[in-house]
């Protein structure tokens, strides 16, 4: 085995592309993940290579497609959230909190 040096983008593009290869519940959204140059090329190739159903953009809205991601977790699908922006992410933990962390209460 040879070693090789790639990016962090690169690795984690890489990775999601073979968990995605590997597993046909996973799929990828967030704002702009059709768009490779507006996530710094993490999701590049990923709509050609897996289709709009799989990759596909959602509405500003951290706080809602995180909900959106636990329920979908929840209903056995494996979905990859992603948040362009460290700074927003703090919104969506009233999901993670207060239903995501709680919902095997129910």
């Amino acid at each position: 085995m040879t070693d090789r040096e790639i990016s962090y983008v690169e690795a984690l593009n890489e990775a999601v592309a073979q968990e995605m290869e590997r597993d046909p519940s996973v799929f990828v959204f967030g704002l702009d993940v059709d768009d490779h140059k507006g996530i710094q090329g993490s999701t590049k190739g990923l709509l050609e290579r897996f289709g709009k159903d799989r990759v596909f953009t959602t509405p500003l809205s951290e706080d809602a497609m995180t909900g959106v991601a636990i329920g979908a977790a929840m209903a056995g699908m494996r979905p990859i959230h992603v948040h362009i922006r460290l700074d927003f992410l703090l919104l969506c933990m009233n999901q993670l909190v207060n239903i995501a962390a709680k919902a095997h209460l129910l």
